[in-house]
């Protein structure tokens, strides 16, 4: 409901045929992810209190936020795993790889949506790993989880035939952890000048 509304307010500034196809690519995609969503806060729910349950009997005093932020990203890689992986039968799709930089940025609307949602998909993950785990708050380990996380959802998808194992994906996929990573460092800098 909210991506249909910011399309049709979108279309009042941008009225170009083109890039409203390229809207409503990326609008029909990106339902898909929210009806994996209770299964994700269900799942991100359940690990949750049995690590508050764990903390708890160990003495340790639980540091809420850190919470929050465990929730939203176990919640957000199991949506995650949903849509890269478990939502296509194996098999399903011809195993191929493709090596060849840039080349599913195609020519058509749709091919430019598929590049867009996948670096819209690790955004995410680059605001989430810092914010969970202050150890790894440096751009580099962004850099490097993000390559090992994409290059390993692209060599399952190969292997099984659930999806088609690409270059393109595992750079865009980078990019949006990177991304990602900035967002979380302008807020984290704005919240710490507050403080």
């Amino acid at each position: 409901m909210f991506l249909s509304k910011l399309s049709e307010f979108l279309k009042q500034f941008h009225p170009n045929p083109s890039f409203m196809l390229l809207l409503g690519y990326l609008y029909d995609d990106m339902k898909k992810p929210f009806s994996y969503l209770l299964v994700g806060i269900i799942i991100a729910a359940a690990f949750l209190v049995i690590m508050i349950f764990v903390n708890t009997a160990i003495g340790r005093e639980p540091i809420p936020a850190r919470y929050v932020y465990l929730f939203l990203f176990i919640a957000y890689l199991i949506v995650l795993a949903q849509m890269v992986y478990f939502n296509r039968e194996p098999g399903s799709r011809t195993s191929s790889m493709n090596l060849t930089l840039f080349s599913t940025w195609g020519s058509t609307m749709k091919s430019h949506a598929y590049v867009i949602e996948n670096v819209l998909l690790f955004i995410p993950f680059g605001i989430f790993v810092p914010a969970c785990f202050p150890k790894l708050r440096g751009i580099s380990n962004v850099f490097c989880l993000a390559v090992i996380l994409s290059t390993t959802i692209e060599l399952l998808q190969y292997f099984t035939g659930r999806g088609f194992c690409q270059l393109d994906d595992v750079v865009t996929n980078t990019l949006g952890a990177l991304i990602g990573f900035v967002i979380y460092f302008i807020v984290h800098g704005i919240h710490n000048l507050f403080r």
